[in-house]
């Protein structure tokens, strides 16, 4: 789902891979991003602390598309594969 996005997509992880190597060397810490909106999708950064004080992070894109949302997400860290999935819909009202 959504192809079209991919070298998009791509680029802008290997940007904030970039970003978030020189935050965690200089602070011990990832940088946390607010939701960006860009042209195509939007997407924002968040950081975790597990128990075992391992931290990483998870890029969350989003995208609307005839007035359905979408959403990935790419983790880092530890908890990359749990913390990572493909495009799927967000379903907002399940009552």
């Amino acid at each position: 789902m959504f192809e079209e996005l991919n070298t998009q997509i791509e680029n802008k992880l290997s940007e904030l891979a970039t970003i978030q190597e020189t935050a965690f060397e200089n602070n011990g810490r990832y940088e946390r991003i607010k939701k960006i909106d860009l042209n195509d999708f939007s997407y924002s950064v968040t950081e975790y602390k597990t128990p075992n004080d391992e931290f990483g992070y998870q890029v969350i894109f989003n995208r609307t598309v005839d007035g359905k949302e979408y959403s990935k997400s790419v983790g880092y860290g530890v908890e990359a594969e749990g913390r990572t999935s493909e495009w799927s819909e967000i379903i907002k009202d399940l009552m």
